[in-house]
């Protein structure tokens, strides 16, 4: 289709986030994990992306999954 698309993963270069996942590494990482996400997917709000249809057709997983998988799985 010609279309570029960027995803911002901007909790997991929070220093706060940067610094739990040094520590999680060097006690040699983690077997499983569990995130949990909170967002608006399909409510009303200010954001340019609410109506766009990506979110719509596909829903939260792969709205948010990406976010969660950026600070998971660095």
């Amino acid at each position: 289709a010609g279309v570029a698309s960027v995803v911002f993963f901007t909790t997991r270069f929070q220093p706060e986030t940067g610094a739990w996942i040094t520590e999680q590494g060097a006690r040699g990482g983690w077997f499983t994990a569990r995130a949990q996400w909170l967002g608006a997917v399909f409510g009303d709000g200010d954001s340019p992306f609410a109506d766009s249809p990506w979110r719509r057709e596909k829903g939260a997983l792969w709205d948010v999954g990406p976010h969660a998988l950026s600070v998971l799985l660095p």
